[in-house]
């Protein structure tokens, strides 16, 4: 009975019980001391199996404890888990402007420290449980939780960079294109000469082409604002974004079109420019070979041929006239370049048309004197054949007087004679005064009529 293994704690105790006190009915003294000492060598062992036993309860306790931890433990860890995946949609979702992404991001990389301290957690339960299948399942749960907080980390990470990159571009473009704009509305200005007009032209030119790299740039942005950026960020940031985008695009546009109008402008301001100085640099050089051609006919010229004089300075006269034409081409082409000051340019239409009226003054001036010239001359012709003809008339009547010798001689003849003589000496008188009040003064005129006197 006492070895019956399927015997109860009261019933053995019983039993026991019974058949000690048996046995020390029936033992002797020396028996009883033995049983005495084999007794309280159990009563020694039965309190170390005893202490032995609380201490294993204890420890029973205690992993019944630490497995409740481990289980509350793993349970926290899914918690965490299945939580943070939600704020990592949250997070990742519905993007808003950069400094707020950046927020964000650094959410995310504190996802990840706590990460980091759930698997030292981990490893450290590991150490107290051997196996145990939910622990595994949370580990890969975690593992998975971590991956994918990397991928999205590394994408989240990108997707601030090209943000970044995008509105700094923006900015960049932004500034660019006032600065152009600034710049364009001081080379569009048509208040100036030829030089410069084709200087700001050449500049027009380059911005125009700098114009077109900011294009380039402003498409790159907006097609990466479209891969990457549009499809992430919430409607009221994308409405923001498409908004600025369509600023931008229509300054460029404008500032296209203002380039191009600004260039067809100039260069037709410098075909006209350009047609100027032509036609002024032919008219400038006629001029100045008109003028001096007729300085020297001035200086130059004698009364031996008043004919031709006069046949020269006509055909010149005639040719200034015709030159007025030209001068009012050029007048309409300053007129269309209203905005030069043409006080500034040397041969400018109005200096031109005083050189001419002056030309035409000196050559009308040489022609009326050329003019009276000739009148002189021809009145002087004039006098000087009807003083040879008085006066020869007066020497033939004295020699047919003298020829006769009468020593009567009618008055009649007396009379005709003096009439001749009368005659001739007024003509030689008028003669006299045309001489020395005449348009010019001839030596050789001055011989005839002393010869003539």
């Amino acid at each position: 009975d006492l070895i019956n293994e399927n015997i109860d704690g009261e019933s053995l105790l019983s039993n026991l019980e019974d058949c000690l006190e048996q046995v020390f009915k029936t033992t002797s003294i020396e028996g009883r001391t033995q049983l005495k000492h084999i007794i309280t060598e159990y009563q020694t062992r039965w309190s170390n199996y005893n202490i032995k036993q609380k201490q294993l309860k204890q420890i029973l306790h205690n992993v019944k404890i630490d497995r409740m931890e481990i289980d509350e433990t793993l349970n926290e860890i899914n918690d965490w888990i299945i939580e943070h995946r939600y704020k990592l949609n949250d997070l990742i979702n519905n993007l808003s402007l950069r400094d707020e992404n950046r927020k964000r991001l650094y959410q995310l990389k504190c996802f990840s420290n706590d990460i980091n301290v759930k698997q030292t957690l981990l490893n450290t339960l590991k150490e107290k449980i051997l196996e145990n299948d939910r622990f595994d399942i949370i580990q890969q749960v975690l593992n998975e939780f971590q991956e994918e907080l990397r991928i999205k980390t590394n994408s989240l990470e990108e997707f601030v960079r090209t943000q970044i990159f995008i509105e700094d571009s923006k900015q960049s473009i932004m500034e660019k294109l006032k600065f152009i704009m600034d710049r364009l509305s001081l080379c569009t200005k048509t208040d100036c000469d030829l030089d410069t007009l084709q200087s700001r032209l050449n500049k027009i030119e380059e911005y125009k082409f700098e114009l077109e790299n900011l294009e380039q740039e402003f498409n790159q942005s907006y097609e990466q604002y479209q891969s990457i950026i549009e499809f992430n960020l919430n409607s009221m940031i994308k409405l923001n974004y498409q908004q600025n985008f369509e600023q931008m695009h229509l300054v460029i546009n404008n500032g296209k079109q203002t380039i191009e109008r600004a260039i067809l402008e100039l260069k037709h301001l410098c075909d006209t420019w350009y047609q100027y100085e032509k036609h002024n640099k032919i008219f400038v050089s006629w001029l100045n070979q008109t003028e001096n051609q007729l300085t020297t006919f001035i200086t130059t010229n004698n009364d031996d041929d008043n004919d031709y004089t006069i046949d020269y300075l006509n055909q010149l006269s005639e040719d200034i006239s015709d030159k007025d034409k030209q001068l009012k081409e050029l007048e309409e082409l300053e007129s269309l370049i209203n905005d030069y000051d043409w006080s500034r340019q040397a041969h400018n239409t109005s200096i031109l048309r005083e050189r001419i009226i002056v030309l035409l003054g000196q050559c009308n001036s040489q022609l009326e004197r050329t003019q009276q010239t000739v009148n002189f001359n021809q009145q002087w012709q004039s006098l000087v054949s009807i003083i040879h003809t008085l006066f020869e008339t007066y020497q033939q009547q004295l020699i047919e007087i003298r020829q006769e010798q009468k020593s009567l001689i009618h008055l009649d003849t007396i009379q005709n004679i003096q009439q001749s003589r009368l005659q001739c000496e007024q003509n030689m008188k008028q003669l006299e005064t045309l001489a020395t009040t005449g348009f010019i003064h001839s030596t050789k005129k001055e011989s005839i009529r002393t010869q003539m006197r």
